[in-house]
């Protein structure tokens, strides 16, 4: 487990606590979202983690919180993974050890819930759905029968004009929480992911195809949606012990990634390196079989540094940006 999650309890109780996990084995929930404005966002300080760990009300936390302990507790789930509440955010060393590990958190985790649709911690998980979130045609009702010929309902039936990849890609991909540096990692190391969106809930995982909550969905083969396709997902992207290490496809993901994560948006650039470094991590892991380990040097390889120092804006750059750590010859200066 980490080293700190939240203690759900009970549904019903209006009280969650925060505890030290760290070495205990176990199953946990993580939550991706936007923080919005960050005063607004409760954090854990040092100042304040022993009153964290008595108890929080659960009622003084922000409605997306809220949403992910239901959902949590629902699933009979003990803990939930928030990292503005597991992590003490005044504290550097603490921040940056936990920060390291943060791929690792979501890679291990049962599930990832997704506050997809909301733009900041007080919409929540379970958002209004916008009755234009798929364009329908005409809808009629019908009568529901029992096998004995009684009426004990109405159903709907209507044709839809939009497509499942034009839902997935209007409501999922251009969302607030996708436009996120962070989340990239988090979405592509999950092993399974639900998306709560102002139209349909969305479901992805490492082998299946996406899919909604009526079952709708793409084939690995049929999918259009770009670099999230399943093929990229964590159990695909990377290398298996009987890939070359240095084989040019898995490089061609490698920039890919890189392309679609550069287009991201960060709150601090000196996080840049920080919020993809699971993802190159993953790259480097070997079993037995391999010859070698690639080299990582701040976002390039170097079995491959000369098509990787090859790279160049697609926009006119600013002059320097203020706090980024990154050296000029790498992508992510």
């Amino acid at each position: 487990l980490p080293a700190r999650l939240i203690n759900v309890g009970y549904p019903g109780d209006e009280m969650v606590n925060l505890r030290d996990t760290r070495g205990e084995k176990g199953a946990y929930i993580t939550l991706s979202y936007v923080w919005g404005r960050p005063g607004r966002i409760p954090k854990t300080t040092s100042s304040n983690i022993a009153e964290r760990k008595g108890g929080i009300l659960v009622s003084s936390l922000p409605k997306t919180f809220q949403d992910v302990i239901t959902v949590t507790r629902k699933l009979n789930v003990p803990y939930v993974w928030i990292d503005s509440l597991c992590i003490i955010q005044d504290d550097e060393e603490d921040w940056a050890r936990e920060a390291g590990q943060m791929s690792r958190i979501y890679q291990f985790s049962l599930l990832t819930v997704a506050a997809t649709g909301a733009e900041n911690t007080s919409r929540g998980c379970f958002l209004d759905r916008a009755p234009t979130s798929v364009e329908i045609g005409p809808v009629i009702s019908l009568p529901y029968r029992t096998k004995g010929g009684v009426v004990s309902g109405r159903f709907m039936v209507f044709e839809q004009h939009t497509t499942f990849a034009e839902e997935y890609d209007h409501v999922v991909e251009k969302s607030p929480l996708l436009k996120r540096g962070w989340v990239f990692q988090e979405r592509v190391l999950s092993r399974r992911m639900v998306h709560y969106t102002k139209g349909k809930n969305f479901f992805e995982c490492r082998t299946h195809r996406f899919m909604n909550e009526c079952q709708e969905g793409v084939s690995k083969d049929e999918t259009q949606l770009g670099f999230w396709g399943p093929e990229i997902k964590a159990g695909k992207m990377f290398p298996k012990n009987h890939q070359n290490p240095f084989d040019s496809t898995l490089m061609g993901r490698w920039y890919m990634a890189i392309k679609i994560y550069s287009q991201l948006q960060l709150t601090k650039t000196s996080d840049k390196l920080a919020a993809v470094a699971g993802v190159a991590r993953e790259f480097q892991i070997r079993d037995g079989s391999a010859l070698h380990t690639p080299l990582y040097v701040s976002g390039l390889w170097s079995h491959d540094l000369l098509y990787g120092l090859s790279w160049y804006p697609s926009r006119p750059p600013k002059l320097c940006i203020a706090g980024n750590k990154a050296p000029s010859w790498s992508w992510a200066s």
